[in-house]
């Protein structure tokens, strides 16, 4: 069994997240070049981390990832709380 790679991230929490969920969807993935975290210009300059599935798995993995990349992106709500509130509050009788 032999991995290939199946995407690139620049940040390296975005391709465990990507990981987890195609290990979520039933595809072992693993997440290559984490040596970057400590060398980010490094591992920028080296394209990023690299998520690889094994060969069998590629093509589906790919479609799903492709699938996770272009879904749309709902707006997050900003609920107002009371902490909120006092902590606006407190700030400006600070200033």
């Amino acid at each position: 069994m032999s991995l290939v790679q199946i995407a690139r991230f620049a940040d390296l929490t975005e391709a465990h997240v990507a990981a987890s969920a195609l290990v979520a969807s039933g595809i072992s993935a693993t997440v290559f070049d984490e040596l970057g975290q400590t060398y980010y210009l490094l591992q920028t300059a080296l394209g990023g981390f690299r998520l690889m599935v094994s060969e069998a798995d590629a093509d589906e993995a790919r479609a799903y990832i492709t699938s996770l990349r272009q879904a749309p992106r709902e707006p997050i709500e900003r609920k107002r709380s009371t902490k909120n509130a006092l902590a606006f509050v407190l700030g400006l009788l600070i200033q």
